[in-house]
């Protein structure tokens, strides 16, 4: 009887140690960038292709970045966004948003361009633009 309890309580031991040593890494807190006056609504609308206010720049598919603000800014799942815009590009709705490689060039494409917006993956880089919400 103690010896299955020393076993059970090892092995619970073990198993919260294991949890912890994989446990996420902490990121950086994303932002949502612009030189524009505009809410977070008018941008989530922008990259869901409903409306063409701003000229939005995106990360490579597949970014943490990217996952992050189509998750939890957006509200979408990548897939779900992946097959949104290819139905708006399909019917011609909408045309495809610029994919830039870095948080560095959308910082710089949004610094240059006013009526632009963009995010990036870390909301401590964004000095001088306008930060409309993180994520």
């Amino acid at each position: 009887m103690n010896i299955q309890k020393l076993i059970i309580g090892g092995l619970m031991s073990l198993a919260l140690v294991a949890g912890f040593s994989f446990a996420p890494k902490a990121m950086a807190e994303g932002a949502v960038v612009t030189q524009a006056a505009v809410d977070a609504e008018i941008v989530r609308r922008i990259y869901l292709g409903q409306t063409r206010q701003l000229i939005a720049a995106n990360l490579p598919e597949g970014s943490d970045a990217r996952n992050a603000f189509e998750n939890n800014f957006v509200g979408r799942s990548p897939d779900q966004m992946k097959a949104h815009w290819s139905r708006l590009i399909f019917t011609g709705r909408a045309v495809e948003l610029r994919v830039l490689e870095s948080d560095e060039e959308v910082l710089e494409f949004v610094r240059g361009n006013a009526n632009t917006v963009g995010y990036i993956s870390d909301a401590s880089k964004a000095g001088g633009l306008t930060v409309i919400a993180t994520f």
